[in-house]
């Protein structure tokens, strides 16, 4: 106060004054991405995150100085994954900075999240799922690919943002159990059907017990389209014919 003549004093130890002044900053998020940028340049590929050993680094800059950075000698261990590289900060001016910078590049992938919760054997649309980048070490079996997602049914109760696991999720069934069937045997070139009765629950690809309608036998089938299964073995041939 008494240096810039201000007229300024405390009425008790809780006072404090705030000094600020117009500036410019470069911002850690600024230099994580020229330090990816250059790794892209140098062939790096994939999702990536980029952490700085220096977690809180900002650069304040005058308004009268251009506010240009520059990564220069910049090395990637791979196997380590870690780089370092050297930052230089507004050169040729007289507020010109350079700084070692060291961090870590950490492998990124993109899975599948519910955006709210949903129950057991609701079918999962594109509007159900938002996608969340983590560290592909944490990923674990979350699921990755949109196809491996929308149109499955959910096999338990998820909260919201929840992860989608391999576990969480399973084809829609396209029999259901008591449901009325096509049964079809195909051997060389003979194709017989019948009527059926589905004692399970099936989806496309697995396999149920159906109870032949006319000789009450049962057989097992493979679920081929909703209302139609295919009898897979020779021995039940004539289980189906009775």
């Amino acid at each position: 106060a008494r240096r810039y003549g201000l007229t300024w004093q405390t009425n008790n130890l809780a006072d404090k004054t705030v000094i600020t002044r117009q500036g410019q900053r470069i911002t850690a998020a600024m230099i994580r991405d020229a330090v990816q940028h250059q790794l892209e340049q140098a062939g790096a590929t994939g999702l990536m995150e980029i952490v700085l050993d220096q977690r809180n680094l900002e650069i304040y800059l005058p308004l009268t100085v251009k506010s240009d950075f520059a990564i220069y000698d910049l090395h990637y261990d791979q196997q380590a994954q870690r780089f370092r590289a050297e930052l230089q900060v507004a050169a040729d001016t007289p507020n010109f900075q350079q700084m070692v910078l060291t961090g870590r590049v950490v492998p990124m992938v993109e899975v599948a999240t519910l955006k709210t919760s949903l129950s057991p054997g609701t079918t999962i649309g594109e509007g159900d799922i938002q996608w969340m980048k983590l560290p592909v070490e944490r990923a674990g079996d979350a699921l990755r690919q949109a196809n491996a997602v929308v149109g499955m049914t959910l096999r338990r109760q998820l909260p919201e943002q929840s992860l989608l696991r391999k576990t969480d999720v399973m084809p829609p069934h396209v029999v259901l159990r008591g449901q009325i069937v096509t049964m079809r045997i195909r051997q060389q070139n003979l194709e017989l059907s019948a009527q059926g009765r589905a004692l399970q629950d099936g989806a496309v690809g697995e396999v149920v017990r159906i109870t032949n309608t006319q000789s009450n036998r049962v057989v097992e089938a493979k679920v081929m389209a909703p209302g139609l299964v295919e009898i897979m073995t020779t021995p039940q041939l004539a289980s189906l014919q009775e």
